[in-house]
């Protein structure tokens, strides 16, 4: 009887020992899943990071749509061949160039869209005519310049495009948007009228305020205008050093449009200092309003001025400028040596 029950109590040790082992070896598998499954988990996210950090950094910069062009969309790849071109004329490489090249890049598209509707357009033969321009080597003072690229001048053409790192097809495309622009503004001044309603204008405009209140004080001292004008204009461009403008239709200057057409101008009498766009200004009329011929000058600046209006109004239209922050121009800038 007593070795029966040492048998059992035997039998029961063994059976919990057993027992024992199993439930060991089965926790031991679930932690050995537990941590395969772990394991699988950081390493999907270490592979979603990298392939994050790949398109955010890599894949998506240059395939991000920075506009659309009459439904058609513009990538931020699109804008390193205008931005390398834009730096050379402006001779700047900053944020700013960047977003301005991107515009230029839009506008050109919209010209070449629109322009056809106003009978503008520009041919390859004039493209080509413009670049051998800039590119054929000099000649003899009798011989005429190639209106076509010849092997010199396809040779200088393509160490420029070499060293800029373009194509030719985009230098081209960038020619043929300045030569459009030229050609439409020559069409907008055109469409002017050979004489419109204008009043003779003398200015000054000075360096400060400072300088165009002293130029007031003098002229209503008794100074003579075009002597004070000699001494503190500072734009020579459109007036001569006498600061006389000339006749000025409504329109060419039209941030003063309101001052120089106002019905209760005096003729003679001195206006300003006024502080404007272009800065501290001392107006004076000396006759007008009546019509005159209108000279190249104000044709130009009027053509210019509808042109613009006819742009903005095709841009409206056809242009949807899209996002475009610090980090879009820092990638095309950090790209244009790959561009």
């Amino acid at each position: 009887m007593r070795q029966r029950r040492r048998a059992e109590r035997a039998q029961s040790a063994a059976r919990a020992s057993s027992q024992q082992r199993t439930t060991s070896h089965g926790a031991e598998r679930s932690q050995r899943r537990l941590l395969i499954i772990a394991a699988s988990v950081v390493g999907l996210l270490l592979v979603g990071l990298l392939a994050a950090g790949w398109y955010v950094s890599g894949f998506q910069p240059p395939r991000r749509v920075v506009a659309e062009i009459d439904g058609e969309p513009v990538q931020l790849r699109d804008v390193i061949p205008y931005t390398k071109l834009e730096i050379l004329t402006s001779g700047q490489e900053t944020l700013t160039t960047v977003a301005v090249a991107r515009n230029l890049y839009a506008r050109d598209h919209v010209l070449r869209l629109r322009a056809v509707g106003l009978g503008v357009a520009v041919t390859p033969a004039e493209v080509e005519e413009a670049i051998a321009s800039r590119f054929e080597p000099p000649v003899s003072p009798d011989a005429e310049r190639s209106t076509v690229l010849t092997q010199a001048g396809l040779g200088f053409l393509q160490e420029f495009l070499d060293a800029v790192d373009i194509a030719d097809d985009d230098y081209r495309a960038w020619i043929h948007g300045q030569l459009l622009f030229g050609a439409l503004v020559d069409h907008f001044s055109d469409a002017e009228s050979e004489s419109v309603e204008q009043v003779f204008v003398h200015w000054i405009i000075a360096a400060s305020s400072v300088d165009a209140q002293d130029a007031f004080d003098r002229i209503t001292a008794g100074e003579e205008f075009a002597a004070v004008a000699d001494e503190l204009n500072v734009e020579r461009v459109i007036a001569d050093e006498a600061g006389e403008v000339g006749w000025v239709p409504r329109g060419a200057f039209s941030e003063f449009d309101g001052l120089l057409f106002d019905p209760e101008l005096e003729v003679g009498e001195l206006i300003g200092p006024l502080a404007t766009s272009v800065g501290s200004v001392v107006f004076l009329v000396t006759d007008g309003p009546s019509e005159q011929p209108l000279e190249d000058e104000m044709r130009a600046l009027l053509g210019r001025t509808a042109f613009q209006a006819w742009l903005n109004e095709q841009t409206v239209e056809l242009v949807a400028l899209l996002e475009f922050d610090i980090e879009d121009a820092v990638w095309v800038l950090d790209h244009l040596g790959g561009g």
